[in-house]
């Protein structure tokens, strides 16, 4: 009966790793994304703690027992995303890439070390250099 018992708590504690949230579901490559759950663990190493978007690792931001930020990769696909640790790991949920895509190049001829205005969608957050 003990060891029934014992298994028991296993299960349990490997599916309550199993409820990840993924926000948000949808970016570029180098968005950051919150991943919310319970019991990831603590972080223990980038060996042991990992996120993988469609099997493409990302950069890890932060790692806290129910809470973990990363980056996008520059590599990643449209697919699951995963998250290892200590505990186990499970599917977050689906993430789409958006690809930058540019609509509008002003002016649209220029010389060198000339300014360009570069419009489009999702560039992502960050400002190039100026």
């Amino acid at each position: 009966m003990r060891n029934m018992f014992l298994a028991l708590l296993i299960v349990c504690a490997a599916s309550s790793f199993a409820q990840a949230e993924l926000f948000p579901n949808s970016g570029p490559p180098g968005a950051t994304v919150t991943i919310g759950g319970a019991a990831f663990g603590e972080f223990v190493s980038t060996a042991e703690n990992r996120v993988d978007f469609n099997g493409v690792p990302a950069l890890i931001q932060l790692w806290e027992p129910d809470l973990v930020m990363v980056k996008v990769p520059l590599g990643a696909k449209s697919g699951d995303v995963t998250v290892s640790g200590p505990k186990g790991t499970a599917v977050a949920g689906r993430f789409a890439i958006q690809q930058v895509k540019i609509t509008k190049l002003v002016p649209p001829e220029a010389e060198p070390g000339s300014v360009l205005t570069i419009e489009g969608e999702h560039f992502g957050n960050t400002a190039g250099s100026r």
